[in-house]
């Protein structure tokens, strides 16, 4: 029982401090573009209130799924290449918290047959903790990334697509319901999270 508390706790912590950073980047990085074209005229309001971008639905798939969705700043973006910008950097922060968390699992702790031996043998509670974070955040920073790989308007793939053909966004919106309608079946299913254990195996750490 004390196990599986601790896991919930620290997966909840895993994927709300990465439904902030993914979100607080791509606020940062808006307001660095969209602050140099308009000579910094430019409303940095609620950008930095960080909890709001914390979904309690996305906690919920956290624990569930290990599919964390956060609520996006929502931009009011005309330019297309500012679209482009903002979406590529949602991927490009993942990525880089993705590798991130192995190589301090690899560095840190070894190959992943210790790891075992660590949880259950050698250190207490505080360790323990440490270690399901990295390995949390590992896993639910992957299967946040390919979530957003679907084009959902909201999502980074959808700031992607806005900007690179406003014709084809117009498509997705109106396909809003039909996608959200895959993505649920998709979460059901659990089959994102199961690619994802199909790919550790040949993952360094």
């Amino acid at each position: 029982m004390k196990e599986w508390l601790l896991e919930v706790v620290v997966c909840l912590i895993a994927a709300a401090l990465l439904m902030i950073i993914h979100e607080l980047f791509k606020a940062i990085v808006y307001m660095i573009v969209r602050g140099h074209k308009q000579g910094g005229n430019i409303d940095k309001k609620g950008i930095w209130k960080i909890f709001r971008y914390i979904d309690p639905l996305g906690l919920i798939l956290a624990v569930t799924c290990y599919v964390p969705v956060s609520k996006p700043y929502m931009f009011r973006i005309r330019d297309r290449k500012t679209n482009i910008i903002i979406g590529l950097s949602g991927f490009f922060v993942l990525i880089i918290i993705f590798f991130s968390s192995i190589f301090m699992m690899h560095y840190m702790y070894g190959a992943s047959d210790s790891i075992v031996d660590i949880i259950n043998l050698k250190y207490g509670w505080f360790q323990k903790a440490k270690i399901l974070f990295l390995q949390y955040i590992q896993m639910l920073c992957f299967d946040y990334f390919v979530v957003n790989l679907f084009p959902v308007s909201t999502f980074d793939m959808g700031l992607v697509v806005a900007g690179a053909s406003p014709q084809n966004y117009l498509g997705i919106i109106k396909a809003d319901s039909s996608i959200k309608l895959i993505l649920m079946l998709v979460f059901i299913l659990n089959l994102i999270n199961m690619v994802y254990l199909r790919l550790v195996t040949y993952l360094p750490f």
